[in-house]
C-alpha cells in the first residue's frame, strides 16, 4: 500500500456551526480547525475512511467531514532537470 499524508494545523480558528463548543462550565467560542490530506489506492479508501470516523469521532457536533475525490495526476511545481 502506498500513501501521502499531509497534516495541516491552521493558524485561523472558527466558530463552526455550533458557535463554539462547551466543556464543562466553560464556553470557547472559537474552535482550531485541522486538516488532512491523505492520499491513497483506490482499494485503501474504504478503510482510510473507516479508521478516520473512528479516530476522529466525539459524538459532538462539529466532528468534521471527509471528502473523497479522484486525483487525476500530480504535477510538481519545480521542474526536474
Amino acid at each position: 500500500m502506498q500513501f501521502l499524508i499531509s497534516f495541516i494545523q491552521f493558524p485561523g480558528i472558527g466558530r463552526g456551526r455550533q458557535r463554539g463548543i462547551q466543556v464543562g462550565s466553560v464556553h470557547y467560542e472559537e474552535i482550531a480547525k485541522v486538516s488532512l490530506m491523505i492520499v491513497v489506492e483506490e482499494a485503501e479508501v474504504d478503510r482510510v475512511v473507516d479508521t478516520i470516523r473512528i479516530a476522529a469521532c466525539t459524538g459532538n457536533p462539529g466532528d468534521g467531514k471527509i471528502f473523497v475525490s479522484n486525483l487525476k495526476e500530480v504535477r510538481a511545481i519545480r521542474k526536474e532537470r
